[in-house]
């Protein structure tokens, strides 16, 4: 879906109740994707001029913590070394 609208995505992903993890930061906005609405949302979060094993690193991050907690419903914002989780009891 490379290209397609951030709607489209995140509608893709929720009709095939999939969780979406993408390197578009707008998708780390809670208030434009409540994450109580998705499967989950994970956005990996890089410095401006990342290498391919700062990405790698980050994706591994990701990975371990996907193996141990549930992502539904959930918006993780996923660094090399550790994962900001926003809740949906976190929302005001």
């Amino acid at each position: 879906m490379s290209g397609a609208a951030d709607e489209d995505v995140i509608q893709a992903s929720h009709a095939e109740s999939r969780c979406l993890v993408t390197l578009d930061l707008d998708f780390a906005n809670p208030l434009r994707f409540k994450p109580a609405d998705y499967s989950g949302i994970a956005v990996i979060r890089l410095s401006g001029r990342a290498s391919y094993s700062e990405l790698l690193a980050a994706v591994h991050t990701f990975a371990k913590a996907v193996e141990s907690e549930t992502i539904a419903g959930k918006l993780w914002i996923v660094e090399i070394s550790r994962i900001r989780i926003y809740r949906p009891e976190d929302e005001s």
